[in-house]
């Protein structure tokens, strides 16, 4: 899953969690964790209210690479959905099941930085 930071523009910059490199569209991304994903299709649009941040999320799908840590993960795992739920935040907890949901347009909900409001 990636999505947009604030201030980061589309194209040669980074997308959240995801290095984007658009001069070969059919090999894999690699992420930050060192996983190369393929981009599957935008999943949810998210924003902050409080902020005035609004994240674009997508689903991606594993192709290679090896996991390692970085400057701002200090573990990598692979989450089934009760996990998810368990141990994310609800506003990001959210992202990643409307992710992996089988609907076939993107969501888009707002929140607070701590609560779903819509």
């Amino acid at each position: 899953m990636a999505g947009q930071e604030y201030a980061e523009t589309c194209g040669i910059e980074r997308w959240r969690g995801v290095a984007y490199c658009p001069g070969d569209p059919g090999a894999p991304y690699y992420e930050r964790t060192g996983i190369g994903v393929r981009v599957d299709r935008l999943t949810g649009v998210y924003k902050n209210v409080a902020r005035g941040v609004v994240a674009l999320v997508f689903l991606c799908h594993p192709e290679g690479g090896q996991a390692q840590l970085s400057d701002e993960s200090t573990a990598v795992e692979w989450l089934i959905p009760a996990e998810v739920i368990n141990r994310m935040g609800t506003v990001f907890a959210i992202r990643v099941l409307d992710a992996i949901a089988e609907g076939e347009s993107a969501v888009i909900r707002t929140h607070d930085g701590r609560v779903i409001l819509d």
